[in-house]
């Protein structure tokens, strides 16, 4: 997401918490081979009308910055020691 490309991914716990379907990436059941391929054909057909998917990947993968990250965590652990 924070490269600006497509996210297909198997719709399964804890990655359709951060991925919603066809707003930010892709979410498929696993092992549907099929519709693997068919979203790959689709996306390299219908790229350029998707910008808004990746736009909204970028912004999610914003929301979890390294830094603001480590800056939290270190007051967390700070508040417990």
């Amino acid at each position: 997401m924070a490269s600006k490309t497509f996210v297909i991914s198997n719709n399964i716990p804890g990655v359709r918490s951060l991925i919603l379907n066809k707003k930010n990436g892709f979410l498929l059941e696993p092992d549907n081979f099929q519709a693997y391929a068919h979203t790959i054909r689709y996306i390299k057909k219908h790229g350029y009308q998707l910008k808004n998917i990746l736009t909204n990947g970028v912004m999610t993968a914003k929301r979890f910055d390294r830094k603001k990250f480590l800056d939290s965590y270190i007051l967390y652990i700070k508040s417990i020691i």
